[in-house]
């Protein structure tokens, strides 16, 4: 009994590293997704914000 004992809780360690070690990439992922994305959102608000100064300024010359 000792012997299956000390089997399965191998066995869950395994798993639980095989886990922590998905949800490790799943996260780097996700910040190497949100980081190549950073430069498209940053140019979206310059771009507004050229926008609205040119306009405003027409506006109110």
């Amino acid at each position: 009994m000792n012997v299956l004992e000390n089997l399965s809780r191998v066995e869950r360690k395994k798993k639980e590293k095989e886990e922590s070690k998905r949800k490790c990439i799943s996260k780097g992922l996700t910040t190497l997704r949100a980081l190549i994305a950073l430069p498209r959102i940053i140019a979206l608000f310059v771009n507004a914000w050229n926008f609205c100064k040119e306009y405003f300024s027409d506006l109110f010359l």
